[in-house]
């Protein structure tokens, strides 16, 4: 298990730390203006990507009896992708006014990792980590040779999109190459059919996705609205501390959460729930730790790297709660996810969204930045009791069934 962890840890964060790079070249290169266009871009993108890709990454992780075929999956994948990347394309020529390429280039990054992101399911369903581990590496060394390769060239900001686009279609090329998947010759009658079982199995966690990158990403859109671009890349650039974190919790996640499934299907709950109590004591120790270096050391840190951009004390130990706050959410979705049971959690998810997205313009006005920070991570605590409630109310169902039998 510890092998498959890190294995993961390794290309999950060599590739966070390549986007990492990437947000502060932007910055320091193009300006803090180019910055919030791009972290406003790319929550757009995000948003509209993680909608299309209803959950299938994580359903097909913890199909270990695969009651879809792999083709059915892949399909899918390509053909809400396709539709997403079109209505994009019409969503940014509405609402942007200016640098319409450079938004479509992100729109067409995330397209592309979205095809390359059901390729790797089936890696993490056969818990191929040294595997998944290589196809990160090489995404985040490409990012590093696409940033040299603009430095030195001085190239504009759309020139280093165009090359990420083209590195990550390589990418996808390899992936699509060693696949081996065959794709059959159903009519477009069964097709159809095995999308509609496959997408109302999924249905909950896309949902719960979804939930996620909209609570994640609509505060940068109120912010943008309401307190401008530089009050964005101020935000975006505080927030690579919580993303930093994440990096670890998801290869964590993602290694442990086959295992999960495993030991929820084969009736071995108490071991289940020793894992997830044991995931959730690791994160809380390790915030602590990251909280008193950033309480002490955090501004300095952060003024050094983003240069320009002003940072507070306050905000960045907030942003570091915030962190453990998400941290919380994402090992409880995990655990939910291996329990592949969806009913009863969407409608309160919605409900706890709608009531999260419809305070920070009220408070935003007058509380600030700090105001957003706040709510978010109340928000997201809440939704991981939610969540663990949830778990708690299965696993009980389930206890039940089992002594019946």
């Amino acid at each position: 298990m510890l092998n498959k962890i890190f294995n993961n840890l390794f290309g999950n964060a060599f590739f966070a730390l390549s986007q990492l790079i990437l947000f502060v070249y932007i910055s320091r290169q193009y300006g803090v203006e180019s910055l919030g266009i791009y972290s406003y871009s790319l929550a757009i993108a995000t948003i509209m990507y993680m909608v299309s890709n209803v959950g299938l990454r994580n359903v097909l992780a913890t199909d270990l009896s695969s009651k879809s075929e792999d083709s059915t999956y892949i399909k899918l994948r390509l053909s809400l992708s396709i539709i997403t990347l079109f209505v994009g394309v019409v969503v940014f020529m509405i609402s942007i006014n200016t640098n319409l390429l450079f938004c479509i280039l992100i729109l067409l990054i995330k397209y592309i990792e979205s095809i390359q992101d059901i390729y790797v399911g089936f890696l993490h369903r056969k818990q191929l980590f040294a595997k998944i581990r290589t196809v990160n590496f090489f995404k985040g060394a490409f990012v590093f040779l696409s940033i040299i390769g603009v430095m030195l060239m001085e190239l504009s900001i759309n020139s280093l999109l165009l090359i990420l686009v083209l590195f990550n279609s390589i990418i996808l090329c390899f992936l699509i190459y060693n696949s081996n998947i065959d794709f059959g010759n159903s009519s477009n009658e069964l097709i159809v059919r095995k999308y509609k079982d496959l997408i109302l199995f999924s249905f909950p966690f896309a949902v719960m996705g979804v939930l996620a990158t909209v609570n994640l990403n609509g505060p940068r859109i109120f912010i943008k609205s309401n307190l401008g671009l530089e009050a964005l890349a101020k935000y975006s650039a505080m927030y690579q501390i919580v993303f930093l974190g994440s990096v670890v919790v998801l290869a964590y996640g993602q290694a442990v959460l086959p295992h999960l499934t495993n030991l929820f299907m084969k009736g071995m709950v108490d071991k289940w729930l020793k894992l997830i109590i044991k995931s959730m004591l690791a994160i809380l120790f390790c915030t602590m730790a990251v909280f008193l270096v950033g309480y002490h050391y955090g501004v300095a840190i952060m003024s050094y790297v983003f240069g320009t951009i002003t940072f507070h004390r306050l905000e960045i130990s907030m942003f570091i709660l915030l962190g453990f706050a998400s941290y919380f959410l994402n090992i409880m979705s995990y655990a939910f996810q291996s329990l592949r049971n969806g009913k009863g959690l969407v409608k309160y998810s919605i409900l706890l969204t709608i009531i999260h997205l419809a305070i920070i313009p009220i408070v935003i006005v007058s509380g600030g930045m700090k105001s957003v920070i706040f709510v978010t991570m109340v928000y997201y605590f809440l939704n991981a009791i939610l969540i663990a409630f949830s778990c708690r109310k299965i696993l009980r169902s389930n206890i039940e069934s089992l002594s019946c039998k």
